[in-house]
């Protein structure tokens, strides 16, 4: 069994990981992050998330998952399901890289033709709950999807939820379409009256879910604010020199300060906790 199974979902422009070396990460502290969690590890991907690398990374085993009898890539490993590759990783720590946008089939097809198929998502997750590994899962909304498929995510997440418990929070994300081909195409980002009902339906549709997160990058601080009355309980952490929403066009600060995030809690009538990845209190600021 994996010692330990760190979850990395990341993104890149072309809509994978790393095709044609275009990476989602644009600072040297992204990298050599990326490059801490998964050295010596044995990574865990889909076949399509293999191939968009560049190339084998050096110092870890790369783990393909494939439905494909006659695969195979040299210093691959190669499986067949969640659990065999997990099987194969063994006892030392595991990093299993790739993400979800929605988990419509549609909607996967047209902007994440790439990607794992949902089921592979869901599977990778489970299996991460089963071993005690908790994790967070996202939306990203504002793109090409309708609300039945908004709906069709979260009931897929709440499902999973009842079976394991194991998601600690969930993240809806703006799409922000500037740099992108959508931009082209007339997308426009979301309005703070869709980002503030997107946190409503997650909050009543996740009433198994413990924390809702209003990503203050993607939807400003002023919103996360009005966020906290409208069903999310966590507004994110300070963060330091954010790029990837920037990249898309958001103009909100790389950073937030702890005291300005103290004050932005407390003016919503709200208390606010200082936690661990894990939400694990470690401070609470009681009076203003």
């Amino acid at each position: 069994m994996a010692s330990q199974i760190v979850i990395v979902v990341a993104r890149a422009r072309n809509g994978t990981i790393g095709k044609d070396n275009s990476l989602p990460w644009h600072i040297p502290a992204d990298l050599k992050h990326f490059k801490a969690l998964t050295m010596g590890s044995a990574m865990v991907m889909g076949r399509r998330t293999f191939e968009s690398l560049p190339r084998l990374l050096p110092g870890r085993r790369h783990i393909v998952m494939t439905r494909d009898p006659e695969w195979s890539a040299e210093g691959v490993e190669v499986a067949r399901s969640v659990d065999e590759a997990l099987d194969v990783a063994g006892d030392g720590p595991v990093s299993v890289i790739g993400g979800a946008e929605v988990f419509a089939d549609r909607v996967r097809r047209l902007i994440a033709p790439g990607k794992e198929h949902p089921d592979e998502w869901l599977a990778t997750h489970r299996a991460a709950h089963a071993l005690g590994m908790p994790t967070h899962c996202t939306m990203l909304y504002g793109h090409v999807e309708n609300y039945e498929e908004r709906v069709d995510h979260l009931l897929r997440l709440r499902d999973l939820q009842d079976d394991t418990g194991g998601f600690l929070a969930f993240i809806p994300l703006p799409f922000h379409p500037q740099n992108t081909v959508f931009e082209r195409r007339g997308w426009r980002f979301s309005t703070g009256y869709d980002d503030l009902k997107m946190q409503a339906v997650s909050r009543l549709m996740l009433d198994n879910f413990a924390n809702i997160k209003a990503y203050w990058i993607m939807i400003s601080t002023p919103l996360a604010q009005v966020a906290l009355h409208f069903g999310a309980n966590d507004i994110q952490g300070t963060v330091v020199e954010e790029k990837i929403a920037h990249a898309a066009g958001a103009v909100t600060p790389t950073e937030e300060k702890v005291a300005t995030l103290v004050r932005v809690i407390q003016e919503a009538g709200r208390v606010p906790v200082q936690r661990d990845t894990f939400y694990t209190p470690l401070r609470r600021f009681d009076t203003p």
